[in-house]
């Protein structure tokens, strides 16, 4: 398993690989990622980067403020994190982070809610797509042992930093794909 893309010298595709570049946000912090099925528009991406600051200051946990960060990664995922260690995050909390989330897929028609799409690396860009495509897209060879896909199954901030992207043939994706 690569775990650390930076290091594999043996594509040129590494360079082009965007990393998670997060240094406010602690490595113990416990994040939650939603890949929209397209890009976000320009007038989106601003409204977007305003009401997730908002929301991340505002964001609580049994009226204490949460320590709490939010980002948008390749114009295309959502990343919220919280810091557990300062303050515990609770049902409550995670519930008003997916109605924050709802809003946008109704305001948008976008979809950011199905965890069972898988996003890859295409030309600078995502190509966002469920498991049966994928899987078909590995019979056709689009998808090769070394395409990379960004880990949007990462949990915290460390997982997310140091595995941003994985090959197909490694990890959970290797099982996923039958690599």
């Amino acid at each position: 398993m690569i775990t650390s893309p930076i290091t594999d010298t043996s594509q040129g595709i590494l360079n082009q690989l965007p990393p998670f570049d997060s240094v406010q946000w602690p490595d113990r912090c416990r994040i939650w990622i939603y890949v929209s099925n397209r890009p976000f528009e320009t007038h989106e991406q601003i409204e977007l980067a305003e009401r997730l600051s908002e929301f991340a200051a505002n964001w609580s946990a049994h009226k204490l403020r949460l320590t709490a960060y939010s980002m948008v990664f390749m114009n295309q995922v959502i990343v919220l994190g919280v810091d557990e260690q300062v303050q515990a995050i609770s049902g409550c909390s995670i519930d008003a982070s997916v109605h924050f989330v709802k809003d946008f897929e109704f305001k948008w028609g976008v979809v950011l809610l199905d965890g069972g799409r898988l996003a890859r690396y295409d030309g600078g860009c995502l190509r966002v797509e469920s498991l049966a495509q994928a899987r078909q897209n590995v019979a056709l060879g689009v998808i090769n042992p070394r395409t990379w896909f960004f880990n949007s199954f990462a949990q915290n901030a460390t997982q997310l930093r140091s595995d941003t992207w994985m090959q197909a043939n490694s990890g959970l994706f290797a099982r996923m794909l039958g690599f």
